[in-house]
């Protein structure tokens, strides 16, 4: 009877850590899971609706950096180079989705990535680092 007592509290302890492991193993999983997001390929409707969206907003963003006003300051810190390179990326994805607007899709992802050439630039300059550039490059230092 003793056996019997100590072998069912041994299985329930077994059961007891697989299902703890078991837990724990999904919990520790589920930011990673989390974090790979699925991506779908855009549709043709939001590639076209996005496209429109977008080269008007690097335009604004474009005319808002010639200015020094509130108004464009707060839309050149409202758009992130997150932002633009997330638009960026769907712009290439559109281009192989909708290929009878490839040429729309490949000047606003063109516009995009000047857009982000410019603030890295900006970046450069603001810390002192533009001229090193500058100067390793022409040394052919790529």
């Amino acid at each position: 009877m003793l056996s019997t007592v100590l072998q069912t509290n041994t299985m329930s302890k077994l059961r007891l850590s697989a299902g703890l492991c078991l837990l724990l193993g999904l919990v520790g999983t589920a930011p990673a899971v989390e974090a790979q997001e699925v991506q779908h390929a855009p549709t043709v409707e939001q590639c076209r609706a996005d496209q429109k969206i977008w080269l008007n907003k690097v335009k604004k963003l474009w005319q808002a950096e010639q200015k020094s006003d509130a108004a464009s300051i707060i839309l050149q810190e409202s758009i992130s180079l997150k932002d633009l390179t997330d638009w960026g990326l769907e712009m290439i994805d559109c281009q192989g989705q909708d290929p009878q607007f490839f040429d729309l899709y490949y000047k606003t992802s063109a516009e995009i990535t000047f857009a982000e050439t410019r603030r890295i630039k900006k970046f450069l300059e603001r810390h002192d680092l533009y001229k090193q550039f500058e100067a390793e490059d022409a040394q052919g230092k790529r």
